[in-house]
């Protein structure tokens, strides 16, 4: 009876505690973690950098900058821009802009609601891998779509990810859900990179 009593009080007691605690923290507890984000959690968001994300040393994310945005990429050691959206003036006005900063710059489009070829996504790793032109932020409109699918074969090349894990992440970030042709992408890139992989393994 007497120990019954104690626990009961206990669990009062760590439950008036839980209660006590401030909303931010009790809603950390349960915050869901969003694949790819730093595990430090120590990101910082940049007005004129929307939907920015470091994925590697080598790589940065994230939606058209804006008035600044190109500045403060230059200011954070980044070399190089990939621009994924339409070769229009706005691109070009881009592009001098971040030649004025002393920045390369690629404007390499990918089809808005299209599936992207895989020849473009090799074009746009290629140039990500140069050496030269690293670090690299690569951008689209909002940092979903275009530049998810890119992320998403970015990922399961360089990381050894899943389709499934590659497109988790590309969702968490704002892939459409209408966006079928690069979702289809994404999963049939995986696929036939894994049968590359198995085929090296077993020719060894």
């Amino acid at each position: 009876m007497f120990r019954r009593a104690r626990a009961a009080a206990f669990v009062l007691a760590l439950a008036a505690v839980f209660a006590s605690a401030p909303a931010g923290a009790q809603e950390a507890a349960h915050a869901p973690v969003r694949e790819g984000r730093e595990a430090s959690g120590a990101e910082e968001a940049y007005a004129e950098l929307p939907n920015f994300h470091r994925v590697n040393a080598h790589l940065y994310r994230g939606g058209q900058p804006q008035a600044g945005g190109l500045a403060k990429l230059a200011s954070m050691g980044v070399k190089t821009i990939l621009n994924l959206r339409d070769d229009d003036s706005r691109a070009v006005e881009e592009g001098r802009e971040a030649a004025a900063l002393g920045l390369r710059y690629f404007n390499i489009p990918i089809s808005r609601a299209g599936r992207p070829s895989r020849e473009r996504i090799e074009e746009l790793m290629a140039l990500v891998d140069a050496p030269e032109n690293q670090p690299v932020f690569v951008h689209c409109k909002r940092g979903a779509d275009r530049t998810g699918a890119f992320v998403a074969a970015y990922r399961i090349t360089h990381d050894g990810w899943t389709g499934e894990r590659a497109l988790a992440e590309a969702e968490s970030f704002g892939m459409g859900f209408w966006q079928h042709g690069k979702r289809d992408f994404i999963n049939d890139f995986y696929r036939d990179h894994a049968a590359k992989q198995a085929e090296s393994h077993s020719s060894h």
